[in-house]
């Protein structure tokens, strides 16, 4: 098969041969049972990257203030 960017993925197999024969060591070969750790690892990572920080405010935290009305006028001059 000739290489190219559509026909790589579409026959792993010449493509392996190809990079061995261009000089490729074959240890460097990684296992697909990494490749699918590594996948899960990074599906993760990215599940936790899309939650949110934190939506509470201070508003959440702190009582409200009770409203009073103001003293009568004649309470105010004592």
């Amino acid at each position: 098969c000739e290489m190219d960017m559509y026909m790589r993925r579409k026959c792993q197999e010449c493509r392996l041969k190809k990079c061995l024969a261009v000089g490729m060591r074959p240890e460097c070969v990684v296992p697909e049972n990494q490749c699918a750790i590594k996948r899960k690892e990074k599906k993760a990572q990215r599940e936790k990257d899309k939650l949110p920080v934190s939506t509470t405010t201070v508003d959440d935290h702190m009582p409200p203030i009770m409203q009073c009305d103001p003293p009568p006028p004649e309470a105010a001059r004592i």
